[in-house]
C-alpha cells in the first residue's frame, strides 16, 4: 500500500464538551463514518488500494469545533470534488 494512503475522520469537539456525549457513543459515529465511506466509495481504486493490507489501514483522526465547522469543511470537500461522508447524527 502507498504511504500516503490515509483515511481522516473529523470529530466534533462540542460533542464531548457541550453536549456531554459519552467517549463510546463518539468513538461509535467515528467507526460508522468510516465504515459508511468505505462502502460508499467501495469500487473507487483508491479504495481498494487502502483495502489492500488491512493490518496497515492508516486513519488519522482530527477535530473540528462543531457542527457548523465540520458542515463547512464538507462544503469546502463537495467543492474539491473530495469523496467523504459527513453523518447528520447530534441529536
Amino acid at each position: 500500500m502507498a504511504a500516503s494512503m490515509v483515511q481522516y475522520v473529523v470529530i466534533r469537539r462540542d460533542l464531548f464538551t457541550k453536549l456531554n456525549w459519552p467517549v463510546g457513543a463518539v468513538i461509535a459515529q467515528a467507526c460508522h463514518a468510516s465504515s459508511a465511506v468505505i462502502h460508499l466509495y467501495y469500487t473507487d481504486p483508491n479504495t481498494q488500494e487502502y483495502l489492500k493490507d488491512l493490518d496497515r489501514m492508516h486513519k488519522v483522526i482530527l477535530e473540528a469545533d462543531d457542527e457548523e465547522t465540520l458542515r463547512s469543511l464538507s462544503e469546502k470537500l463537495k467543492a474539491g470534488s473530495i469523496d467523504h461522508k459527513a453523518l447528520d447524527r447530534t441529536t
